[in-house]
């Protein structure tokens, strides 16, 4: 008796509270948003604080609590709305604008959140890939930006999504030419209410901003012909140079942040993917280009006695340990050993496709065409100083694919054994000419480079 009645009070309390219509709290905080932007005249207003910050977090709370109340698989109104009415699209213009001061970073938050917390597939459709190409080409290039921390958390979201699913790759870095062959079966079947609906997936008539303010109304009729960038040019792989650009960064967790997800992007277990990133991505060669430039940015005057003496340095670790001495060029040399051992390591975690091409762009960029002239050269602070470092970064190598392409470098690719009539191969020739040399120092490195043996596999893990 006492349980049916307890039964009946749950009832009727229930009965009391007020339900909410999620899509119309979720409609009303976009408005709020949109409402901002004709209201507002005051442009000195930081972004954090206005209520768009509070609307953005009530915008993604509704869309994680509608998601939970629909069957596995189904996207709800608010999950709807956000698709057909190209919110984050908008998003993506207003933080671009960076108006009010700080949106950017709001936008980024947002994006971030909403891709790792709402598990409905989303970065499949035109209308999220999109935004989220056009943002990435707003960061990522210029150390230093005030938005680097949010960056690099945005590129660890889409990172692991591609890890989950390789397929997406070419989403994010290829855009619409992909999606032109997909979409059609995917959104039909994800969302069969809007499909119906709709004549036009990619430009759906926006009623809701419609009955609007005509300022809301403006933000999204200039979208469509702004935001069809996508698909050539560099365009295409805005993950891949904002990933590089982050890995430059002066902060160091961000730095080491944006490398790790870069490690995890290379190491996709997909074939196809793999390719995709060799073939019709700048990964490969924007890696090597930052490799290169570390390299010749090394001053002349390095002394072969302090690049032998610099040990410890690891792309986790790329400062010099601070217990050793100073000299002019350490902080240089330890940046480019650094990221040589991040190479080193790429090549060695990559999927082979990745390992093959990456270690090959090193072997062509940075030993054939800037270490071979130094090492041929006929200067002695030339031959003694690209000895040094060329025998430094022999010590540094664990990669297989990456130790293969050094000993074709310095012995020539013929692997059989070599005849007496043969023509030696001109750089292994020229180094054991310089067991001979005049010169005591030049002598002096020769058998440093000839006592190398490869490092151990965990050394720079």
């Amino acid at each position: 008796m006492l349980s049916r009645l307890g039964a009946l009070l749950q009832e009727a309390v229930g009965a009391r509270e007020p339900s909410i219509d999620l899509l119309e709290a979720f409609v009303e905080h976009w408005k709020g948003i949109t409402n901002y932007y004709i209201e507002s005249t005051d442009e000195n207003t930081p972004a954090k604080k206005t209520d768009i910050p509070w609307r953005l977090k009530q915008m993604l709370d509704i869309l994680v609590y509608e998601e939970r109340q629909q069957a596995a698989g189904e996207a709800g109104p608010c999950l709807e709305y956000l698709l057909q009415h190209k919110i984050l699209e908008t998003l993506c213009t207003l933080g671009k604008a960076e108006y009010p001061p700080g949106m950017r970073q709001q936008v980024l938050q947002f994006f971030s959140k909403v891709l790792a917390q709402v598990q409905h597939p989303l970065l499949h459709y035109l209308n999220v890939h999109r935004p989220v190409q056009k943002l990435l080409r707003l960061g990522g290039t210029v150390p230093g930006s005030l938005t680097e921390k949010e960056e690099v958390q945005f590129t660890t979201v889409l990172c692991s999504k591609i890890q989950q699913d390789p397929a997406l790759l070419t989403y994010i870095l290829e855009g619409k030419k992909t999606v032109s062959r997909k979409k059609a079966s995917r959104e039909a079947t994800v969302l069969p209410k809007e499909a119906a609906s709709s004549k036009d997936k990619d430009h759906p008539h926006n009623k809701a901003l419609d009955r609007g303010p005509c300022g809301a109304r403006a933000l999204n009729t200039q979208l469509p012909a702004e935001m069809d960038e996508p698909g050539g040019g560099v365009g295409e792989s805005n993950l891949i140079t904002s990933l590089i650009g982050l890995c430059k960064s002066k902060k160091g967790r961000v730095a080491l942040k944006a490398q790790e997800n870069l490690l995890l992007l290379v190491s996709v277990a997909s074939q196809a993917a793999a390719t995709f990133l060799v073939q019709s991505s700048p990964c490969c060669p924007a890696i090597v280009e930052h490799l290169c430039q570390l390299y010749q940015s090394l001053p002349t005057f390095l002394d072969p006695a302090d690049i032998a003496a610099l040990e410890g340095i690891s792309w986790r670790l790329p400062s010099a340990p601070s217990d050793e001495a100073s000299f002019p060029g350490k902080e240089a040399l330890a940046a480019f050993l650094g990221w040589f051992d991040y190479c080193d390591h790429l090549i060695r975690e990559a999927h082979t496709v990745v390992s093959d091409a990456l270690a090959k762009a090193v072997a062509e960029k940075l030993f054939a065409e800037i270490l071979q002239p130094q090492l041929l050269h006929v200067s002695e602070q030339s031959v003694l100083t690209s000895t040094a470092l060329f025998t430094a970064m022999l010590h540094q190598l664990c990669s297989p694919a990456l130790l293969r392409e050094a000993v074709a470098f310095l012995l020539g690719k013929d692997q059989q054994p070599a005849a007496p009539e043969d023509s030696p191969h001109t750089l292994c020739a020229h180094l054991i000419k310089h067991c001979d040399h005049l010169s005591d120092e030049v002598r002096g490195e020769g058998p440093l480079l000839h006592s190398y043996h490869p490092a151990p596999a965990q050394a720079s893990s």
